[in-house]
């Protein structure tokens, strides 16, 4: 495995199931399914991608369904030769697409779900006949600022903040989410894209650190045992997170802290152990 492995999870609102996707390499990255009870956990292999999927403008229906994503292709051939940036919406855990958008380039792209709608990150369009299965499709900006960046249910709570021009950036920069007992700060790791006086910005829009707060305002970095990759809630309030190929979940913020995780998912061995050879 190289450096550059990530995971990258999507939760279904109204569905015990989890979408992650699995990037082993710069070039290479699997989807991969989990449907999960209180007890169990089933882990499903889907699509194998050579290209880069871009996580933070993806998304998954509430019911498990579907899966919005954006998608630059491995060959980055010119539009007009060959699909090099896509819109695309798939049935999970496939990624063959049963709608299709072609872009010319990574300015826009991507694209959430909200109720009985399906809200793409494109340049206006006309939207009179524009349905996929039961939901209306809108052509817009609507989740630009503040929105892409962060995944649904995430809460803004903090902009990047421009100190040459002392103005904010339209670019996010920390995002809260709750649950009953305790809240998860996510906090992107870009420095901005400014040269600035300390050194050039650093790292990627889907890269982030994350940390737990407790009831008592108890303050826990979700990286002071290794980086964590991602960080979210499941249905059940529980804490689900990723660590070099290990998916984790733990029931509350006490046993985060003082006991081992409920369940561990390899998701490197499981893909060694299910891909075509």
């Amino acid at each position: 495995m190289t450096n550059t492995v990530k995971i990258r999870g999507f939760v279904a609102d109204k569905k015990k199931t989890m979408l992650f996707l699995y990037r082993k390499s710069h070039k290479l990255t699997y989807l991969i399914k989990l449907d999960y009870k209180s007890k169990s956990y089933n882990l499903t292999l889907g699509s194998c991608f050579y290209g880069r999927i871009y996580p933070n403008r993806s998304d998954i229906s509430a019911d498990g369904k579907y899966f919005i994503y954006f998608a630059l292709g491995k060959s980055q051939k010119k539009y007009h030769k060959k699909l090099s940036y896509w819109t695309a919406i798939s049935a999970v855990p496939s990624l063959t697409a049963l709608y299709l958008l072609e872009h010319n380039d990574t300015w826009t792209g991507g694209g959430r779900f909200s109720g009985k709608r399906i809200y793409l990150n494109v340049d206006k369009l006309d939207n009179a006949k524009a349905k996929f299965d039961s939901y209306k499709i809108i052509y817009g900006h609507r989740l630009e600022h503040g929105g892409w960046g962060c995944g649904k249910n995430w809460t803004l709570s903090e902009e990047q903040f421009n100190p040459k021009y002392g103005t904010k950036y339209p670019i996010p920069k920390t995002w809260t989410k709750t649950n009953k007992s305790f809240s998860l700060i996510k906090t992107l790791n870009y420095r901005s894209h400014l040269k600035l006086k300390e050194g050039k910005a650093q790292g990627e829009y889907d890269l982030h650190s994350y940390e737990l707060i407790g009831s008592e305002k108890t303050k826990y970095s979700l990286d002071a045992q290794e980086p964590c990759l991602w960080a979210d809630f499941d249905n059940y309030d529980r804490l689900v997170l990723a660590r070099g190929s290990m998916i984790y979940i733990y029931n509350n913020f006490d046993k985060f802290i003082k006991t081992e995780p409920i369940v561990s998912l390899d998701l490197e061995l499981f893909v060694n152990n299910n891909k075509l050879r």
